[in-house]
């Protein structure tokens, strides 16, 4: 499964099951799955999963209960939030799944892939200064309310467009 958008972008990642032995006869209903991904692109919105980051690796592992109302095939669904980061896409890898009650269940989860939407190709993609500057600096103040400053510089000369996204990711200024 590919999924696709623009930095700042809310995004609902559905974990899939693909395959399970003895899911439903095994009445498991408590869970906890481990997933990782380029820490760069993706961060996750709930307060309520553990992460942890190796090299350009970011783990998340997130425990609940299967319920009723998501379809059979989706086990949860993570808000994560997509970010201009140091490559353009990233796969998404489940690592593991534990069930914590019923009998012993095998289960196969859905691997994926995540894709930044809106790069400018013209020249190659660049992300990044070469010399790993960060080429657009924080708000100030942060939070804005009525009036707010931010630096930005272009790795090259050209035609740009600085969009001004609020907490929701819609666009408030051009």
């Amino acid at each position: 499964q590919s999924i696709q958008a623009y930095a700042g972008d809310h995004i609902i990642l559905p974990i899939s099951i693909i395959t399970s032995r003895n899911l439903d006869k095994g009445a498991a209903t408590g869970y906890q799955y481990t997933i990782h991904f380029n820490k760069s692109l993706l961060a996750p919105v709930q307060p309520y999963v553990s992460t942890t980051v190796n090299g350009r690796w970011r783990s998340v592992t997130k425990q609940g209960v299967r319920t009723a109302t998501l379809a059979p095939s989706t086990l949860d669904q993570l808000e994560l939030i997509a970010a201009l980061g140091d490559t353009t896409a990233t796969p998404i890898y489940f690592d593991s799944i534990v069930w914590s009650n019923g009998k012993a269940i095998r289960t196969t989860l859905d691997s994926g892939q995540f894709v930044l939407l809106g790069i400018c190709r013209a020249g190659g993609t660049r992300l990044f200064s070469e010399d790993g500057r960060v080429l657009l600096s924080a708000s100030r103040p942060n939070p804005v309310h009525d009036f707010g400053t931010l630096d930005y510089s272009l790795a090259e000369p050209g035609s740009t467009q600085l969009l001004i996204r609020d907490m929701l990711g819609r666009t408030v200024r051009t």
